[in-house]
């Protein structure tokens, strides 16, 4: 079973990104948080294999989450969720070593896919959203 936390501030998408992972027969949804102190505190009490985290939250960004859990050196996987495809964003979060990074326009379709194949293989996953803009 793959553990997931959700991250995002706003509450119709963490509830529908929650609902939507959870529907898979091989994923729990662990716990759903609404900024960058929830996801820390749920990491650490949770121990999830996958971290949806967005980016721009209240209290802590994304991008302090990524930071912190990389200084911790946390097993957890963490996959972005954003609706920013900024080069330089995606290349300083895979450098803090998010594993994944997947545009909120294509997360209905690939979001699954993303939290499976980062799951099995821990390499950098990416939605068509983002891989037009590193090309």
């Amino acid at each position: 079973m793959i553990r997931v936390i959700v991250v995002d501030d706003h509450p119709v998408v963490r509830y529908a990104i929650a609902r939507l992972l959870a529907k898979q027969q091989d994923i729990a949804v662990v716990g759903e948080g609404a900024d960058g102190q929830d996801a820390l505190a749920l990491v650490e009490t949770q121990k999830p294999d996958i971290l949806v985290l967005d980016i721009e939250m209240p209290v802590m960004s994304g991008i302090e989450v990524a930071e912190s859990m990389f200084q911790k050196a946390s097993p957890t996987k963490i996959i972005i969720l954003s609706n920013y495809t900024d080069r330089g964003l995606v290349e300083e979060l895979f450098a803090l070593g998010a594993r994944g990074y997947v545009v909120k326009d294509d997360a209905p379709g690939h979001l699954v896919n993303a939290v499976h194949d980062v799951y099995a293989n821990g390499a950098g996953w990416l939605s068509p959203g983002v891989r037009s803009v590193l090309r």
